[in-house]
């Protein structure tokens, strides 16, 4: 197969559907707000997991979703917050698309960080980069996300600009 196919499968996706299930399973105890930052790897570890011909007696679970993490960390209500959020900032990107029209570094800055927006909730399904995980990435992967939100935030700067300039942009 292709890129390693049902063995590359086997090996990483397999196993992350188990991580994946064995945190929502521990979730489930406080859908609706979760378990808190961080806590749900001490519940995870507290039963044995399989997965293949592997077992692990106290594993070291981290779900490698941001999307699981924030579910387990803050519930089904922070997870729906953080969604809106970010459907915010979508709609801020496809306005400020439309204004800035085609030319010039502000409609360049203004595609690039939707494109960025679309990358970052597509990789949010792989990994925990954009909110780092402390079990996973620790303290040193917020340095690679906080370039992220701080020129996501630049959208605003710009939306600020249209509106000291009347709009004139």
């Amino acid at each position: 197969g292709y890129a390693g196919g049902e063995a590359e499968w086997t090996v990483s996706g397999g196993s992350r559907i188990a991580l994946i299930e064995r945190v929502v399973e521990v979730t489930m105890r406080n859908p609706l707000t979760g378990l808190g930052p961080a806590a749900y790897r001490a519940y995870a570890a507290m039963k044995p997991l399989g997965y293949g011909n592997a077992f692990w007696v106290v594993p070291a679970v981290n779900s490698h979703n941001n999307y699981v993490d924030l579910f387990a960390h803050v519930g089904l209500l922070g997870l729906g917050l953080f969604l809106w959020f970010m459907g915010e900032i979508a709609a801020l990107g496809g306005r400020l698309h439309v204004r800035q029209g085609r030319q010039g570094f502000l409609a360049g800055f203004v595609d690039g960080m939707l494109a960025a927006w679309a990358g970052s909730m597509a990789l949010m399904m792989l990994a925990d980069w954009i909110l780092p995980h402390v079990y996973n990435i620790g303290f040193p992967g917020f340095q690679a996300s906080v370039l992220l939100w701080l020129f996501l935030g630049g959208l605003l700067v710009v939306e600020r600009l249209g509106q000291e300039e009347g709009e004139t942009r």
